[in-house]
C-alpha cells in the first residue's frame, strides 16, 4: 500500500509540473483539485513517512505555481493549520520541521511572491495573517527550536543522543535565520524596485516638462515671425503714388 501512495504521489507531482494551460484553466480540473487533491494532501503532509512528506509538500509548491489564484481558501489552511502547527509542535519530527521551513523558504525568496501573499492575506480583513505567522515562525525556530522547556533540555543534556540533538537544533536554528533573511532580501527587493519605479516616473515627467517647454518656445518664436511678417505687409509704402 505505501509503495502504491508513493507511486501516485510521484504521478500526481509531475503531472502538476508538466501540466499545460488547457489543464491549468479548466473547470473539472480546478475543480477536481480543490475537492479531492488537497483534501489528500492535508493528511500526507503530516504523513510519518518522510518519503510521502517530501512529495505532498513539492505538490503543494506546484499547486501554489500553477493553481494559486484558484486556491486562496485552500493556501490559508494548509499554511496556518498544518505547516505552522508542525513548527510549533514539540511532537513534530526534524524531518518534518525542515521539510516545512523548505518550502516557507521557497514562499519568501522571491519578492512577487512574498508581496503576493501579503496583499491577498494580510491586507484581507477577512483572512489569516499568513506572512506575519511566517515571519514569527521563522523567528521562533531561530530562537528555541525544539519548542522545549528547559527542564526537557537539561533531562536531554544527558543523554547518549545529546549530539544529534544539538546537530539538529543548529540546523533548526540556521533554516529560521535563513528564512529572516530571505524575507529581508525580499523586502529590499521590492523597495529598491518601487523606488526605481518612482525614478523612471519622475524621469519621464521631467522629460514631458521639458519637451513641453520646448514646444511652448518653439511656438512662441512661430508666433513671433508670423506677427512680424504680418507687421511688414501692412507697413504703408515711402514712395508715394504716382501722379501722371
Amino acid at each position: 500500500l505505501l509503495s502504491r501512495r508513493i507511486l501516485s504521489l510521484e504521478l500526481i507531482l509531475n503531472l502538476l509540473q508538466n501540466c499545460g494551460p488547457a489543464f491549468r484553466n479548466g473547470e473539472k480540473f480546478i475543480y477536481a483539485v480543490r475537492s479531492y487533491l488537497c483534501v489528500s494532501l492535508l493528511s500526507n503532509c503530516t504523513s510519518q513517512v518522510a518519503q510521502v512528506t517530501g512529495l505532498s509538500l513539492q505538490i503543494f509548491l506546484s499547486l501554489l505555481a500553477n493553481f494559486k489564484q484558484h486556491l486562496k481558501s485552500e493556501v490559508e489552511v494548509f499554511v496556518s493549520r498544518i505547516f505552522i502547527g508542525i513548527l510549533e509542535s514539540e511532537n513534530s519530527t526534524f524531518d518534518h520541521k525542515i521539510k516545512v521551513l523548505e518550502v516557507f523558504h521557497n514562499l519568501c525568496k522571491e519578492a512577487s511572491a512574498q508581496t503576493e501573499i501579503f496583499i491577498n492575506y494580510d491586507c484581507d480583513l477577512e483572512a489569516t495573517n499568513l506572512f506575519s505567522r511566517m515571519v514569527t515562525a521563522f523567528a521562533k525556530i531561530a530562537k528555541n527550536p525544539t519548542g522545549s522547556n528547559n527542564a526537557r533540555i537539561a533531562v536531554d543534556f544527558m543523554t547518549s543522543t545529546n549530539r544529534k540533538n544539538q546537530a539538529e537544533d543548529l540546523m533548526l536554528r540556521t533554516k529560521g535565520l535563513e528564512g529572516l533573511v530571505f524575507v529581508l532580501k525580499s523586502l529590499m527587493t521590492s523597495a529598491n524596485l518601487q523606488q526605481t519605479m518612482a525614478g523612471v516616473e519622475d524621469k519621464e515627467l521631467s522629460n514631458n516638462g521639458r519637451s513641453d517647454g520646448i514646444a511652448a518656445e518653439k511656438s512662441g518664436r512661430d508666433d513671433l515671425e508670423v506677427d512680424i511678417n504680418h507687421a511688414n505687409l501692412s507697413e504703408p509704402s515711402t514712395h508715394g503714388i504716382a501722379i501722371t
